[in-house]
């Protein structure tokens, strides 16, 4: 039994070791993608956000940049979860604790473990990725209203931004009493939440 329990922590182990390696590849596989993509997508612009007489409402829909928003859940989080599930089981596996209690220490571990490198991993993009529209980062930018925005955050609407010569589409709430109409002029007061902001008529 308890060798059965050894064999089966040590596989998780392994298993979490393979997922960080498979998530690290995946992940530099998709910041490649993107930044060929984001590369592809100002070379197709045929009007530059800062050319005279720029619309920003009609600029195509399939060429906004999206803005980052973090996940709750990554691939490199996940290896970090088997890894610490896998590390309380190998340790306290024939230590006498029974395996219902094992598994709950070994389950809130890694939980705590995958919320933790979730967490980092977006702090160290923000830090360090210059290209990426991060939301937090879009406080003081102007814009104008694409969907109406009720009055006094009653309702959400959508704000198409200019940031970092990319332009880019979120939802918005509005801090004035009244209804902000498409085409209104508007500037980000701050971050909402991880993809909403707060704006008002400008």
């Amino acid at each position: 039994m308890i060798m059965g329990i050894f064999e089966n922590a040590a596989a998780i182990g392994k298993l979490g070791i393979f997922l960080v390696l498979f998530g690290s590849v995946a992940e530099a596989v998709m910041f490649i993608w993107e930044r060929m993509q984001r590369k592809n997508r100002k070379s197709e612009d045929s009007e530059p956000s800062g050319k005279p007489g720029f619309d920003i409402l009609k600029y195509p829909a399939d060429k906004l940049a999206k803005p980052y928003v973090p996940r709750l859940v990554t691939a490199e989080g996940t290896a970090g979860f088997f890894i610490a599930a896998g590390i309380v089981c190998m340790i306290l596996g024939g230590s006498g604790i029974p395996f219902p209690a094992v598994a709950l220490i070994a389950m809130f571990l890694g939980i705590s473990c995958e919320v933790a490198v979730s967490n980092l991993k977006y702090s160290s993009r923000i830090k360090s990725d210059s290209d990426v529209i991060f939301v937090p980062n879009l406080s003081g930018c102007n814009g104008k209203v694409s969907v109406a925005i009720p009055a006094g955050v009653t309702g959400e609407g959508k704000v198409r931004l200019v940031c970092k010569g990319a332009v880019t589409e979120i939802k918005a709430l509005s801090s004035d009493e009244v209804v902000l109409d498409p085409g209104t002029d508007v500037t980000v007061l701050y971050a909402w939440k991880d993809d909403e902001v707060m704006v008002k008529k400008i």
